[in-house]
């Protein structure tokens, strides 16, 4: 499977691992599941950091280079985010804030994944075009 396709499939199965954490109720479900997406985020992030993020995209399409490295850029802090939400859900005391914290999460992974599938989709349509 071409890599660019693998991202894709990627973005489909972490939406699918947010709604789980997302009708969970208990600190513990949430912590274990979180703990899973965050292993799942890891893997995702090194396939498309593979010999540079997403260095397939910025060969064949150059002038998305520095809308790639923004989001290249993000990795860290969307994995940083995702461990401070594991501590937020071992703590009782903090736990009721939970919920606001998966909602920025949800949306700040969801709008990143969205910007790479466009980016991703856009350098397919360049190479689709090309060909005519």
């Amino acid at each position: 499977m071409e890599l660019g396709q693998r991202i894709i499939r990627d973005h489909v199965e972490l939406r699918a691992q947010l709604d789980r954490v997302r009708s969970l109720k208990d600190g513990l479900s949430i912590q274990n599941e979180l703990r899973s997406l965050s292993k799942a985020l890891a893997e995702h992030f090194a396939r498309e950091e593979e010999g540079g993020y997403l260095a397939f995209v910025i060969e064949r399409s150059p002038w998305l280079a520095v809308r790639v490295q923004i989001l290249g850029s993000q990795h860290a802090e969307i994995r940083a985010t995702l461990v401070g939400l594991i501590e937020v859900a071992s703590d009782p005391d903090r736990f009721a804030h939970l919920t606001e914290g998966l909602q920025r999460f949800f949306d700040r992974l969801h709008a990143h994944e969205r910007a790479e599938t466009e980016i991703i989709q856009e350098c397919l349509y360049e190479d689709l075009a090309g060909a005519d």
